[in-house]
C-alpha cells in the first residue's frame, strides 16, 4: 500500500498560541498563504513515544514569494521529527530532533548570503555551530525531497530533486548532530518561525512517511480549517 499520509485524518492536529488562518489542509497538501511567520503555529501527528529511529521521508514543496520585499527574513519549518512540539524557535530551543526548514535571510548580516536569498536546510540537533549553510532554491518551482535520518550517527541528509522520479539531483544538505537525541515521537509538517519577519507562502504535499496506509486514492480532496482542532 502507498505510504502517502492523509492530512485530513483526525490524528493530524494544529498546535500553538495563534489561529492558523493562512493554512489550508487538504488530503495531500498543506498550503500556506500569508501566514505571519512571527506567530506560534504548528501542524503535527503524534506517532507515539520512541517511534522514529532511522527514517526516510519524501515530500514535495513549492515556495511562493507573493510579497515583494528586500528584507523580510522569512522563516518556516517544512518537516520535523522531534520529541517536543512548537515553532522553529521552540524546537531550536529544545535542541533535539530533525528539522528541515526554509529561510529567507535577505538582509545584511552573518546569516545573509546574497544572491542565495532563499534556502532550505537540514539540521540534526543538538548540533555544533550556527545555522547550517543550506541549499539555495528558486521561487515557484516544485522540488521533490528525500530526507534520510540515520540514528546511529545522528545524521540527516536532505536531497532535492527536480523530477518526481528523483533522478535529477539539484542539491543536497547534510548535518551531523553532536549528541544522540534518541528515538523521536512527533512528525510536524509546517510550523512558523516565531521570529520577526514576513509571512509564509508555501505548499508541502504528497508526504510519504514510509509507514502510513491511510491514503486510498480515488476520492476528492477535503479541506479542513483551524476551527476543526
Amino acid at each position: 500500500m502507498p505510504a502517502t499520509v492523509d492530512f485530513t485524518k483526525p490524528e493530524w492536529k494544529f498546535g500553538g498560541a495563534n489561529e492558523p488562518g493562512g493554512v489550508v489542509i487538504t488530503t495531500t497538501a498543506v498550503t500556506v498563504d500569508n501566514q505571519p511567520s512571527a506567530e506560534n503555529i504548528w501542524f503535527y501527528k503524534d506517532y507515539g513515544a520512541g517511534f522514529w529511529g532511522d527514517a526516510v521521508l519524501k515530500f514535495e514543496f513549492t515556495l511562493r514569494d507573493e510579497v515583494v520585499s528586500t528584507s523580510k527574513n522569512e522563516l518556516a519549518v517544512m518537516v520535523a521529527l522531534t520529541n517536543s512540539l512548537g515553532s522553529w524557535t521552540d524546537l531550536n530551543a529544545a535542541d533535539a530532533g530533525v528539522l528541515v526548514f526554509h529561510t529567507d535571510f535577505s538582509s545584511t548580516g552573518s546569516k545573509a548570503s546574497p544572491p542565495n536569498k532563499y534556502k532550505i536546510s537540514a539540521d540534526h540537533m543538538p548540533s555544533v555551530g550556527d545555522m547550517p549553510t543550506g541549499v539555495s532554491f528558486t521561487i515557484d518551482v516544485k522540488y521533490y525531497v528525500t530526507v534520510t535520518r540515520t540514528a546511529a550517527t545522528q545524521t540527516v541528509v536532505a536531497q532535492f530533486y527536480s523530477d518526481a522520479d528523483r533522478t535529477v539531483l539539484v542539491d543536497s544538505s547534510t548535518r551531523v548532530g553532536s549528541s544522540d537525541p534518541g528515538s523521536l515521537r512527533y512528525l510536524t509538517v509546517y510550523a512558523t518561525g516565531e521570529r520577526a519577519g514576513g509571512p509564509n507562502y508555501l505548499t508541502i504535499e504528497n508526504l510519504d512517511d514510509g509507514v502510513s496506509n491511510d491514503f486510498a486514492g480515488g476520492f476528492r480532496s477535503r479541506e479542513r480549517s483551524w476551527r476543526s482542532r
